[in-house]
Formats: structure tokens, C-alpha cells, sequence
């Protein structure tokens, strides 16, 4: 179980709290919010909204990776190593 809740988005319990504000019903601390998470939507409910994150990372790692590669080659073509 704690792999599934070690990376459990810590921002979805930080941004359930902030927009709660001051209502008394609502779940407190960190542990609450992913309790009360978990048995609304089940365990697959703290990773709702995770998808455009997870999206833009593979994006922004597969275009660090492509330009890395490029430049690299290109550096070498122009490198005289001793």
C-alpha cells in the first residue's frame, strides 16, 4: 500500500485543504483529506487529475532527451578530443 500512497500527490491533499478554507466539515490535515479521497473514490481517486501533469512530464523528458542527444552529436562532430 504505500507505494500507492507515497507518490499520492501531495498537492491534491494541500489543494483540498485550501479550498476548504474554513469549513468545519471538512476532512483536517493531510492524512484526513486522503482518507476521506480514498473512501469517496476508492485509491484510484488520488490520482484523479494526475494526467496532464504526467503528460507534460513525458513531454518535457522526451524533448530534453531528443535535444541532449542532438546537441551532444553535434557538439562531438565539432570537438577534436586528444
Amino acid at each position: 500500500m504505500a507505494p500507492l500512497l507515497a507518490p499520492s500527490r501531495p498537492l491534491l491533499a494541500q489543494t483540498r485543504l485550501q479550498a476548504a478554507g474554513r469549513d468545519p466539515a471538512a476532512p483536517k490535515g493531510s492524512m484526513g483529506v486522503i482518507r476521506a479521497v480514498v473512501k469517496a473514490d476508492g485509491v484510484a481517486g488520488l490520482w484523479k487529475g494526475a494526467m496532464p501533469g504526467l503528460v507534460r512530464s513525458a513531454i518535457l523528458t522526451a524533448a530534453q532527451c531528443a535535444t541532449y542527444d542532438e546537441v551532444r552529436g553535434r557538439g562531438d562532430a565539432y570537438c577534436v578530443r586528444r
